[in-house]
């Protein structure tokens, strides 16, 4: 699942895609060495009510008898959570919010330059056009087991989870507790447990009990779980949740609320968009965005990158279909317009000193062509990672005056148009050259792209509407139809 990495807990408020990490921390054992490569996190906000959901996943060994052997999660808690706040999510929730928002490659191919598409074929392709862009497969990670030795506040089940909401006033009790049943903290876990503990917070201890887990390479999957609650602020405990980090770390973070938001505490930037990108690039896509991703880190070390923001119930491409209302409120989006950002922060543990803090912040625009390579100020969020992968006409000119301005969509059905890129943390990195594959020099991340001659008729407009999502489709195809008929008339406006 794409949505891996993740007993990611989401919050400073209280309180993913690939890998094995959270804001809490992992007790382990003698069997499970508990480590964690990445984070993805879904924070729902309406007022201060506040939705917290986590993909678990599990990277280690599971018994003959196909029981998990797994560590322990204990997750610090802003607001109390109580046993109605507690419940499953569908397994392919976390995997579809995740390519609806990711950075993604779309193709556009050249049209006949002799000829006009008509109405009804552009529709047509238009409304199927996100039909064909499947999200590259991810991973995910587990959890904990448990016996009785501190004081419990609340213990309920939902599923395969045992949660247990731990009485803080004893956490001194925690490290024998865990002890006893055969599970340890890492080093230096229980002084950031207790500044949590003073600063009253609740703790949660997550068991799971999973007979039978369906495993995909090595990890067992399980379905999401969420947590609601009441909290002021909104943010992520990571000090917590980098202490069983290896070596770099990645962090996606997802929030739908009625705002945009970025981080308050640490540097913000958007991700270089609207880049072009070589042929080369549409078998490589993740590794390519992802060394992009780390360039532009290199420029601005330490920045929280926003990748998407969006209304949460469209998106123009379309990588796929959309959440329904009821599943973003499931999520714990307001009713009404939401916004889905998307950040995402790549670090090793020893450089992060303080917890991420989240604030709302006011809407941009970019990566939908025209707009240049960096996000401007907007009346309403329309914000993406988005890399062009053009394909000039190849068939033959038959009449004298050509147009080689209108681009569209692929010429069978058996073509991807629109592209998510895999998750960052799951990809090889330093094999590809950005000098060589992008065609366009990215400022942003330092980098400067080898030039080259363009193709016939060097399509440098982007009229025809293609990838727009399935409700755009017949906007775009009027909107092609009104240039084409222009251009018959007269000159017409150049629009990348």
């Amino acid at each position: 699942m794409r949505a891996a990495g993740v007993l990611a807990w989401a919050f400073v408020t209280a309180a993913a895609s690939s890998a094995d990490a959270f804001c809490g921390v992992y007790a382990g054992n003698a069997t499970v060495k508990a480590e964690s490569r990445a984070t993805t996190v879904v924070i729902g906000r309406s007022g201060t009510r506040t939705v917290v959901s986590m993909q678990p996943d599990y990277f280690g060994p599971v018994g003959d008898d196909h029981t998990l052997t797994m560590p322990m999660l204990v997750l610090p808690v802003r607001g109390t959570v109580s046993p109605s706040g507690v419940r499953l999510l569908p397994n392919d929730l976390f995997e579809r919010l995740d390519a609806i928002s990711a950075p993604r490659l779309v193709e556009s191919w050249q049209q006949d330059p002799c000829s006009y598409a008509d109405i009804t074929s552009i529709a047509a392709r238009d409304e199927h056009a996100f039909a064909g862009g499947r999200p590259d497969e991810g991973a995910t990670r587990r959890r904990p087991q448990g016996a009785h030795t501190v004081k419990i506040d609340a213990a309920y089940t939902v599923g395969d989870f045992n949660v247990l909401r731990l009485d803080t006033d004893h956490l001194g009790h925690l490290t024998g507790w865990l002890t006893d049943g055969g599970h340890s903290l890492p080093e230096g876990a229980e002084p950031v447990l207790r500044s949590y503990a003073e600063a009253g917070w609740k703790l949660l201890v997550v068991l799971i009990d999973v007979p039978k887990p369906k495993a995909s390479d090595g990890r067992a999957l399980l379905s999401p779980i969420r947590f609601e609650f009441d909290a002021e602020s909104v943010g992520l405990p990571l000090r917590l949740g980098t202490l069983n980090a290896t070596g770099m770390h990645d962090l996606v973070v997802h929030v739908l609320a009625d705002k945009r938001y970025e981080a308050a505490n640490f540097p913000n930037l958007t991700i270089p968009t609207n880049v072009e990108v070589d042929g080369s690039a549409r078998a490589r896509f993740g590794e390519l965005y992802a060394s992009l991703f780390d360039a532009t880190l290199d420029e601005n070390p330490g920045a929280f990158v926003t990748e998407y923001a969006w209304d949460a119930g469209s998106c123009d491409p379309c990588p796929g279909p959309m959440l329904s209302p009821e599943e973003l409120r499931l999520l714990g989006a307001p009713s009404g317009m939401a916004v889905h950002t998307r950040l995402h922060a790549r670090y090793r543990k020893e450089a992060l000193r303080e917890d991420l803090v989240l604030r709302d912040a006011p809407p941009i625009q970019g990566g939908r062509g025209g707009e240049g390579q960096a996000a401007v100020p907007a009346e309403v969020s329309t914000f993406q990672g988005r890399y062009l992968l053009r394909h000039r006409w190849q068939g033959p000119v038959t009449c004298p005056n050509p147009d080689f301005d209108i681009w569209g969509g692929p010429p069978s059905a058996d073509l991807v148009s629109v592209r998510p890129a895999a998750p960052s943390s799951e990809v090889a990195r330093g094999k590809v050259h950005l000098s060589e594959m992008l065609r366009d020099s990215v400022p942003a991340a330092g980098i400067v792209a080898k030039p080259r001659p363009d193709g016939a008729g060097g399509g440098k407009r982007f009229l025809l509407g293609f990838g727009l999502g399935a409700g755009a489709g017949l906007f775009g195809t009027i909107g092609v139809v009104l240039a084409a008929t222009r251009s018959r008339r007269g000159s017409r406006k150049n629009s990348p």
